[in-house]
């Protein structure tokens, strides 16, 4: 069912289906300029949650493609999340990474893992628990702390959370597809409507983690602008477009 659902995409929307799929390549020249420009010591918090991410991506395309449309926008909100976090811990306390690898060397089991953390960025550096929340959970006025958006940047990423919430959330749309056709809930299913609604939000999602990487790693700009399909895709995003085109 699911490679059936795939293969409707393809016949009925090629154009937009190499674009999704493209957004994979658009991790790979990356992450390979990061390795290339930067010694892993030195990715922190945004680097090191760039290339966990993959995995992420790979199953949002998989589930937009094969028809798992909810399924892909819960995966894309949750890359979102963690590249606004990333990025803004990486702006406001980039030493983040090297207290929990410090704490890490203390053995602290699991569960108590999390709390001594925060026990030290308390003592240790004097954050009030509002600070700790924001250090350590992402919440979505963390977008208007990011100081390389422009102020449409952050309303447009406003939008694009929002519209990934409502495909996560219990929302009419979920209950106006399953209601219509119960099928719809146990099972894959082509949407034209819904699948185009996905890559738009995958564009989205895509140009703000480029955009945290490349303002992050500026030397990596060289490198993707020197190759000519990574280049034309990456330009496609007005985020991502803007900032190899200032580096």
């Amino acid at each position: 069912m699911f490679r059936h659902s795939e293969r409707v995409t393809v016949r009925s929307d090629e154009e937009l289906y190499g674009i999704a799929t493209d957004h994979l390549q658009n991790w790979i020249d990356p992450i390979r300029a990061l390795a290339k420009k930067y010694p892993l010591r030195n990715w922190g918090m945004v680097g090191y949650t760039f290339g966990e991410l993959f995995a992420d991506m790979m199953l949002a395309v998989f589930s937009m493609v094969g028809g798992a449309y909810f399924n892909a926008a819960r995966t894309m909100r949750s890359v979102f999340e963690y590249m606004v976090h990333a990025s803004y811990v990486n702006q406001e306390f980039p030493s983040y990474p090297g207290l929990v690898y410090d704490t890490m060397q203390e053995e602290t089991a699991d569960e108590e893992f999390g709390g001594r953390v925060r026990e030290r960025l308390r003592t240790e550096f004097g954050f009030c628990d509002t600070e700790l929340d924001q250090l350590t959970g992402f919440k979505s006025r963390m977008i208007y702390n990011l100081k390389f958006l422009t102020p449409e940047e952050r309303a447009c990423l406003h939008r694009t959370y929002s519209q990934l919430s409502e495909l996560v959330h219990p929302s009419p749309l979920q209950l106006k597809k399953y209601t219509g056709d119960a099928f719809l809930g146990v099972t894959f299913f082509y949407d034209r409507n819904l699948f185009r609604k996905c890559v738009r939000l995958m564009d989205a999602v895509m140009d703000l983690v480029l955009s945290v990487l490349l303002i992050s790693f500026p030397e990596i700009a060289t490198d993707l602008k020197s190759q000519k399909y990574a280049y034309e895709s990456l330009a496609r995003l007005p985020m991502t477009s803007r900032l190899i085109k200032d580096s």
